[in-house]
């Protein structure tokens, strides 16, 4: 017993050298900071947030230049969508200019022969290369033109609506005689200028005229108003007085419209149908 215990109180001696000692420490320290640190914290801090916004802003004018083009793009295609299709039939005033010289020299052929013989000569000069047939302006009589108008340009080809004159001789006899005509010219183009590129040929011309209409577009002036008799013929009456001074006299016109110019050589006649409405003024 008195050995166990002997044991337990040099235990307890060994242990006590391991005993926590709490340090005594002093108040806090504060540490001082200079005004250059600050400076360099504040300006860090303002710099950081620069720097950030400014590449907000660059990838915000990025975005709208992309949405910008985007939708520039789409814009394009949509008025490209919305074009029609252009026609192969296609020409300018400068080659309809060249093409009206080419006709009138081509049927200007005068009487004497040597005039014929430089006629000849100028038209050929249109030519790239002159025809087999020479010197056509000799087996032709001679004509005047009298009129020319450009119909269509398909392709490489020109079709002409001519009217000229043609001087026939028959032994003694002088004969004069209008034609009418298609008159068709091939050409070509080379470094942006033109050249007649074979011999014209003559073709019949088509009307423009559409036909087969339905009975349904005719236009009938048989729609009723539904006003009397009486207020129609005083209507009436107002627009004969008012069409005869509109046509003759214009201090008359005066006394029954307000700025309304009579219309010079024109003669009023009758008026063929008349369709009233009332119009209320509020």
């Amino acid at each position: 017993m008195d050995k166990a215990k002997r044991y337990l109180l040099q235990a307890k001696e060994y242990l006590s050298h391991f005993k926590k000692v709490e340090k005594k420490g002093g108040p806090p320290k504060l540490k001082i900071t200079n005004k250059k640190t600050i400076n360099l914290a504040v300006i860090g801090g303002i710099s950081f947030l620069l720097f950030v916004g400014l590449l907000g802003s660059i990838r915000a004018i990025t975005l709208s230049n992309k949405v910008g083009a985007l939708q520039a793009q789409v814009e394009a295609t949509k008025k490209q969508k919305a074009q029609p299709v252009e026609s192969s039939r296609k020409y300018d005033y400068k080659l309809q200019y060249y093409l009206n010289d080419y006709v009138y020299a081509y049927f200007t052929l005068p009487q004497e022969g040597d005039k014929q013989q430089a006629q000849v000569e100028y038209l050929n000069s249109f030519y790239n290369f002159i025809p087999d047939v020479k010197a056509q302006g000799q087996v032709r009589n001679p004509s005047e033109l009298l009129y020319s108008q450009l119909v269509t340009v398909e392709g490489k080809v020109a079709t002409y609506k001519i009217k000229y004159k043609e001087t026939i001789r028959r032994d003694n006899n002088t004969e004069e005689k209008e034609i009418v005509t298609g008159f068709n010219i091939p050409f070509d183009e080379k470094d942006g200028k033109y050249y007649i590129s074979g011999l014209p040929w003559f073709s019949a011309l088509e009307s423009s005229q559409a036909g087969h209409f339905s009975e349904d577009d005719q236009l009938q002036l048989t729609a009723n108003d539904h006003f009397s008799d009486g207020q129609r013929k005083k209507v009436e009456k107002f627009l004969k007085v008012f069409f005869t001074n509109y046509t003759t006299n214009q201090d008359n016109l005066n006394l029954i419209a307000k700025n309304v110019d009579i219309i010079a050589n024109t003669t009023f006649k009758t008026i063929d149908y008349t369709y009233l409405k009332k119009t209320v003024r509020i």
